[in-house]
């Protein structure tokens, strides 16, 4: 079955929709003030080396279809633009990323190596993602350390005082009371508030001790 031309052209434009086209005239809006990263190049309808590099562009385009935007800019109209942006020689690739679009980060070295184009541009915006990832993981866990420091502390358990008034203790200086005798003449053993205090043949587990603890704070 043969395709009508008219399908087929787009065909074509759909196999590298992955490239978009940008004006000088809208280089801020869709490079500077977008939230995507933005793989660059700019061209020239005149330059021969530009127009050599297109079709390696939109191959590299195609095989990283996440995180980042390939776009070509023509400045033919707008030879003024490239001097504006600190472009002396094209064609210029760099890349915009979120946050840091004043400080594009520049691929250098293409021309000089034997590798193929399209692979040296797929190595270049994938390392670019990759170390957008780190710098966005490595303030995540800055901010997860720093609100950790910011957490309030878990406050130490204190004993818990129960309502009513404190009972009054002896007068300094007053005569204290004579302890009971028991029936063997002796003064029997008591607690603080002056009550028998539990023998511990008959409290093996210490729980008078508790009790009495219990007993200077109160009753519940």
């Amino acid at each position: 079955m043969r395709l009508a031309p008219a399908l087929l052209v787009l065909l074509a434009a759909a196999a590298h929709a992955a490239v978009v086209s940008i004006s000088p005239s809208d280089f801020a809006k869709r490079v500077l003030r977008t939230e995507d990263n933005v793989f660059v190049m700019f061209s020239t309808q005149v330059c021969i080396e530009c127009q050599a590099l297109i079709p390696d562009f939109q191959r590299a385009s195609e095989h990283v279809t996440h995180g980042i935007v390939f776009a070509i800019v023509d400045s033919t109209s707008d030879m003024g633009f490239l001097e504006e942006h600190g472009i002396k020689e094209i064609p210029h690739l760099q890349v915009y990323v979120q946050g840091y679009k004043a400080q594009p980060i520049q691929m250098a070295g293409w021309r000089s190596t034997r590798e193929a184009k399209w692979q040296q541009l797929i190595a270049f915006a994938v390392g670019v993602l990759d170390n957008i990832m780190k710098v966005e993981s490595s303030a995540r866990q800055a901010q997860d350390e720093a609100a950790a420091r910011a957490a309030p502390r878990a406050s130490t358990t204190t004993p818990r005082t129960l309502p009513g008034k404190p009972r009054p203790g002896p007068a300094s200086g007053s005569p204290q009371p004579a302890a009971p005798q028991s029936a063997e003449g002796s003064a029997a053993a008591t607690t603080p508030l002056g009550q028998p205090a539990r023998r511990a043949k008959d409290d093996p587990l210490g729980l008078g001790a508790a009790c009495n603890a219990r007993d200077n704070y109160g009753e519940e």
